[in-house]
């Protein structure tokens, strides 16, 4: 009804029963325009509101796991990289960083895309969707020093000559903070 603006019959319809053109004889045309008019905005209003109750079921669904990006400008992001793997060049992209930055929201354009820059603001690295975008939290150096100090003094203190499982998780934390600031610099 709704695509043709009658019902469809069907090659079936034409077995079970006769077909009838008396009983669908309508005194005017005006009146068989009007009826049709009828109908159809009928037929739009239902099909209307079944959509919108969808489009609420539909919502409620998604509510319930969704989690809101909220930044706002000057906030700090990394950015996700969509790298490829290359046989040729050794590069597998598996091993390679999920997220580079980090980078600056310079500005907001609409609800999901932001304008970013880099982090001293001197080029820009252009606009994004929030799902390419992952907050960014700062670890502050100079307490995972201290932190790191006093794990190693009692790392130290405790060591037997018999465990050297400790002395090694202290080395690994070591080259692994040296890493991270290496890329931090870069």
């Amino acid at each position: 009804m709704m695509n043709l603006g009658r019902e469809i019959r069907l090659p079936i319809d034409n077995r079970l029963e006769s077909v009838k053109h008396d009983d669908i004889s309508f005194a005017s045309r005006l009146e068989y325009q009007t009826e049709l008019v009828t109908k159809l905005q009928s037929i739009y209003a239902l099909a209307k509101s079944s959509i919108d109750k969808a489009h609420k079921q539909q919502a409620k669904h998604y509510d319930k796991r969704h989690k809101k990006f909220i930044v706002k400008e000057g906030d700090l992001v990394l950015l996700k990289t969509h790298f490829l793997s290359d046989k040729s060049k050794g590069f597998a992209k598996k091993l390679a960083f999920r997220y580079e930055g980090p980078y600056r929201i310079n500005k907001i354009r609409g609800k999901v895309h932001f304008e970013l820059t880099t982090v001293d603001g001197e080029k820009s690295v252009g606009i994004h969707n929030a799902k390419n975008l992952r907050r960014y939290f700062d670890k502050p150096s100079d307490v995972l020093d201290e932190k790191q100090d006093t794990d190693d003094a009692n790392n130290y203190s405790n060591v037997d000559d018999n465990d050297e499982t400790q002395s090694v998780s202290s080395e690994m934390l070591h080259s692994m903070q040296a890493r991270y600031r290496a890329l931090l610099e870069a």
